[in-house]
C-alpha cells in the first residue's frame, strides 16, 4: 500500500467513538478513519483543524495532507500491518 491508496481508503465519519477510536470522549468526535482503525480527529469544523495523536506525540494542523503522511509513515514503519489489512478487506469484499 502506498500513501495514495492509504488516503483513498480514508473516510469522513461523524463520530470516531462508534469505531472505538476515542473511547474516553463524552461527545461525538468527528474525523477521518483510515485502515486498521487509525484516525485523525477533526477538532475545528469551521476552521478545518485536525489533530493526530500517535503514542505520546500530537500534531494540530490545518494541513490534513501533512498529518496523513505522518500517520502513514508511522504505520509502514511496522506499527501496523497495512498489507494484511488490505488483503483481508479485499477477501471480505469478494465474498
Amino acid at each position: 500500500m502506498d500513501i495514495t491508496e492509504f488516503r483513498a481508503l480514508g473516510r469522513d465519519v461523524p463520530d470516531l467513538n462508534i469505531y472505538g477510536c476515542t473511547p474516553d470522549a463524552d461527545e461525538p468526535s468527528p474525523g477521518r478513519l483510515y485502515p486498521c482503525g487509525t484516525y485523525i480527529e477533526r477538532v475545528d469544523l469551521k476552521g478545518g483543524r485536525w489533530l493526530l495523536t500517535i503514542a505520546n506525540d500530537s500534531w494540530l494542523s490545518n494541513d490534513l495532507t501533512d498529518l496523513e503522511v505522518r500517520l502513514f509513515d508511522w504505520a509502514v514503519r511496522g506499527e501496523i500491518d497495512l498489507e494484511a489489512w488490505l488483503e483481508a478487506n479485499r477477501e471480505e469484499k469478494a465474498k
